[in-house]
């Protein structure tokens, strides 16, 4: 199976060396070594059926370590680093520290929601000018804004709930 894809990521000093200390303990070039690790991060069927811990490194990147994969490897790889919100490289990166990057919830599931609060929000300024302007509200219209005002806020809890 040819290799296509290349993969270039750049490390601090402490990151290379780290990575080629482990890479000599398993008696395998770094290349060889980093591609096993983050192929080893990914979940089990990821190759067949086609995530954000940690801190930022410490230091500039001025290390690049390189590796070549298959279509398919990359494929795996990528999508894995976009489900948990990293670019392939950050993805990479954190699991040679050992840290296991999660799977983000994907905020597109959201969009809806933060639309439709946004467009409560447009039809509700003008009563809220009229409002700052002296005008009193009678009959239903202040309980109704009252409950509009309360689902706004479980809406908003919910959607700061998905970011979290």
């Amino acid at each position: 199976m040819p290799r296509t894809n290349h993969l270039g990521l750049r490390l601090s000093d402490a990151e290379l060396a780290h990575l080629l200390r482990a890479a000599a303990a398993a008696e395998l070039s770094p290349s060889a070594w980093l591609r096993c690790v983050a192929l080893a991060s990914l979940p089990a069927g990821a190759l067949t059926t086609r995530a954000a811990a940690g801190q930022p490194p410490a230091g500039r990147l001025t290390r690049t370590v390189g590796t070549r994969l298959t279509a398919e490897q990359y494929a795996a790889l990528a999508d894995r680093a976009q489900e948990c919100g990293l670019p392939v490289a950050a993805f990479i990166r954190r699991t040679l520290l050992g840290l296991t990057p999660a799977a983000r919830p994907r905020r597109g599931d959201v969009r809806p929601a933060i639309a439709a609060l946004n467009q409560v929000g447009n039809n509700l300024n003008p009563i809220t000018k009229l409002a700052h302007q002296g005008l009193t509200f009678l009959g239903e219209l202040a309980p109704t804004l009252a409950r509009v005002l309360a689902e706004v806020r479980r809406v908003r809890d919910a959607l700061l709930q998905v970011d979290e």
